[in-house]
């Protein structure tokens, strides 16, 4: 857990490490330490929360190398509404030789009865990381999910993404691994190690650039993920559905208070904005280590 290391104070997110080793071993080494830390430290059964994005990929193959057992568990949104997403999962698990189990889960009967009270709870105006956090509550032992590495100057994490992180550290998701990937020092530096070679980019076309070295760089790492079409969340076609309900946008008072927002979909207006004006959306300001060390 990014506790152990990380220091969260507010919105200010010191990932600084003072004794950090000179010498990195490579990004799925890594992810083996980590998974041997979550093993030492939290209650089994350890159930990976997935999808069939890279990190889920990456998270699972981790673990299979780790030999250490665990449960792989994909929940399918209203029966058809993530198949775009969750379709490259049986494909990478029928290559790697990895079981999982699909959970049935009604997302709309979420937005409708559940959401508000998590959002309020964990100060999470996201529809999606709302829906993880009662994903978890589900399942019983030690549930985690794949987050992200490290960058080069920053963490993918938002002050609506920190709500997993909140979660876990409540009685409620004491249990919880909210970003495998930040779990370690050595795993959350690792793949800034590969980023800042020169020669990474080199082979890469200009096209779909930003997913392209993604994929790069986690086959790089020791990681054979197979890439999506694009980088997909799985809650596309909610909000594809919810554009339909144009009576929000319609809405005097909804224009009047979230006209000059980014995004005009009635899902953002219904389901994000109004958790982001009762506790606010404040940027984050990451610290890192001034890297790169030697991988090997």
């Amino acid at each position: 857990m990014i506790n152990h290391w990380a220091k969260v104070e507010g919105t200010v997110i010191d990932f600084t490490v003072p004794s950090f080793k000179e010498t990195v071993k490579n990004p799925l080494h890594a992810a083996i330490e980590a998974v041997d830390d979550i093993v030492k430290n939290y209650p089994p059964p350890y159930n990976l929360m997935v999808s069939g994005g890279l990190d889920s990929q990456a998270m699972l193959y981790a673990w299979k190398m780790s030999g250490h057992p665990f449960n792989a568990y994909c929940f399918r949104y209203n029966e058809t509404f993530n198949e775009h997403d969750i379709k490259t999962l049986p494909i990478f698990c029928e290559q790697e030789d990895i079981s999982y189990t699909i959970v049935d889960f009604d997302y709309f009967k979420f937005l409708e009865e559940e959401y508000d009270s998590i959002a309020k709870r964990y100060k999470c105006s996201s529809p999606q990381i709302s829906m993880h956090i009662r994903m978890a509550s589900l399942i019983e032992g030690t549930c985690m999910y794949s987050g992200n590495f490290l960058n080069m100057q920053s963490a993918s994490l938002t002050y609506a993404l920190l709500g997993l992180y909140r979660f876990s550290q409540s009685s409620e998701g004491k249990n919880i691994v909210p970003y495998f990937f930040l779990h370690t020092p050595e795993l959350a530096y690792s793949l800034n190690f590969l980023e800042s070679s020169s020669d990474t980019k080199a082979n890469l076309s200009t096209s779909h650039i930003t997913y392209a070295y993604r994929v790069h760089l986690y086959q790089m790492g020791g990681f054979p993920v197979i890439p999506q079409t694009k980088k997909l969340n799985g809650f596309e076609k909610f909000k594809e559905h919810y554009d339909s309900h144009d009576y929000v946008l319609k809405d005097f008072r909804n224009k009047m208070k979230w006209y000059n927002k980014p995004s005009h979909r009635p899902f953002d207006w219904l389901f994000r904005y109004p958790y982001e004006d009762l506790f606010g959306e404040p940027e984050l300001k990451f610290i890192l280590n001034n890297l790169p060390y030697v991988i090997n």
